[in-house]
C-alpha cells in the first residue's frame, strides 16, 4: 500500500494538519506524493512505512516545505 493516510497523484497543498500512527506497507507512511506539492505547518509523528519514506514519499515533481516538523517516523 502506499500512503497510509493519503495517496495523490496530483500536486497538492498540505495546511495546517497532524499526521500521526499511519501506516503504509510500501511507501509513504502517511503522504504518497505522485506529482509532489506543498506542505506547510505540518506535523508528522511516529508513521511507518515498510519500504520507504516513513513520513513522506515523493515521487517526482517538486516538493516544498514550510514550518514541517518530523517526529520519530520509520
Amino acid at each position: 500500500t502506499w500512503g497510509g493516510a493519503i495517496c495523490s497523484v496530483k500536486t497538492m497543498l498540505v495546511k495546517n494538519t497532524s499526521f500521526t500512527n499511519n501506516q503504509a506497507g510500501s511507501a509513504g507512511g502517511s503522504l504518497y506524493l505522485y506529482q509532489g506539492g506543498s506542505m506547510e505547518a505540518c506535523t508528522f509523528s511516529e508513521n511507518q512505512a515498510g519500504f520507504s519514506g516513513g513520513a513522506v514519499y515523493h515521487k517526482a515533481g517538486a516538493l516544498q516545505g514550510k514550518d514541517v516538523t518530523f517526529n520519530r517516523n520509520q
